[in-house]
């Protein structure tokens, strides 16, 4: 009988080691995403905020808009894209931000810029779709939500525009980026939790 139960204990114990060995597998090489249920943006149009608002949200079919309620953000804290939950990395997203040459900060500049309140300033783009409709940033985020490629028939251009990009001070990882361009602003929470490995 005692045999018995640690032939059991045993089966279920490599049970387990497989299923961790697994779950660290898929961990590690689905390392460039993350879901989001819920994505806060907040919209600079005449050197105005607007309030903070869940991302994109419509349900209008004729205009191009986004009709999704969860998110994958992929990348990295220096080049990440937004897409909806059901595309793929390498297709259509509904924006990009790149920082140029984006690195670490060391501990002591994260220190510093957290001690100052100063925020970490860099250059970069950010990609994103117009329509004939709403052919600039202004007139898309006057109705806070993004297009996407030519999303229920509505033709979009991609435009990509230079933008300055700063970084809120943060303990962990970066949380808040003010991203400005083409005369306007967004500011996205991309919550509090680590999203990607440095």
């Amino acid at each position: 009988m005692k045999k018995k139960n640690r032939l059991l204990s045993l089966h279920a114990f490599v049970r387990v080691f497989v299923l961790l060995i697994l779950q660290g597998c898929a961990s590690l090489f689905g390392s460039g995403s993350n879901s989001r249920s819920e994505l806060i943006a907040c919209y600079m149009i005449d050197n105005q905020w607007g309030p903070w608002n869940y991302l994109g949200y419509s349900n209008y079919f004729q205009t191009g808009l986004l009709q999704a309620y969860s998110w994958e953000l992929y990348g990295s804290y220096g080049d990440f894209k937004l897409l909806e939950n059901s595309d793929q990395p390498w297709g259509d997203y509904v924006f990009r931000v790149k920082i140029d040459n984006f690195s670490k900060p060391t501990q002591d500049e994260i220190k510093r810029h957290k001690k100052n309140n100063e925020p970490f300033v860099y250059s970069g783009t950010f990609e994103y779709y117009v329509s004939d409709t709403r052919p600039t940033a202004r007139s898309v985020f006057s109705y806070s939500c993004f297009l996407k490629s030519n999303h229920a028939g509505v033709t979009t251009v991609k435009r990509t525009a230079r933008a300055t990009i700063k970084i809120m001070p943060y303990s962990r990882a970066p949380q808040i980026y003010n991203i400005f361009f083409d005369d306007v602003g967004i500011a996205l929470d991309l919550g509090s939790e680590k999203l990607w490995q440095w």
